[in-house]
């Protein structure tokens, strides 16, 4: 016989990345903020990445799959493909869009390509994919 305070506990092994659902995130500042990506597999809402100034280096998170809201990118500095952060990103959903668009990169320096995370293995469900830049020397 179960007391009220036991407890059940099931186990069980994951075929591959136990899914992992995370909020919407504002990282903002601080490096040390990326903890709040740690596993996640799909953020429902948005994900900002803003004002990371003259950080060293980025996380990689491998395990993003999916956005549902819109991407963020502004004022994030020696950053040289998005790819390289998230390797594994395949959807923007665009159910929460920022200004109509769905994706939206627009001032950060050294910034030489998106196409990891752009074309043509991410689907956008909804909005526009706004690449805005002041340096000429970002491709798609």
């Amino acid at each position: 016989m179960f007391s009220r305070f036991s407890l059940l506990v099931l186990c069980f092994c994951c075929a591959s990345v136990c899914a992992k659902i995370c909020r919407s995130t504002d990282i903002r500042t601080h490096v040390g903020q990326f903890d709040k990506l740690k596993n996640c597999t799909k953020v429902v809402g948005f994900l900002k990445l803003v004002l990371l100034e003259d950080v060293p280096y980025y996380p990689s998170f491998p395990e993003l799959r999916e956005i549902t809201g819109y991407l963020l990118v502004f004022f994030v500095t020696n950053v040289y493909d998005l790819g390289d952060i998230f390797p594994n990103l395949l959807v923007i959903r665009g159910n929460i869009l920022l200004q109509e668009n769905s994706l939206i990169i627009h001032h950060n320096n050294r910034m030489k390509q998106a196409k990891k995370v752009v074309t043509p293995r991410v689907t956008q469900s909804r909005g526009k994919s706004v690449i805005w830049t002041i340096f000429k020397k970002m491709r798609l």
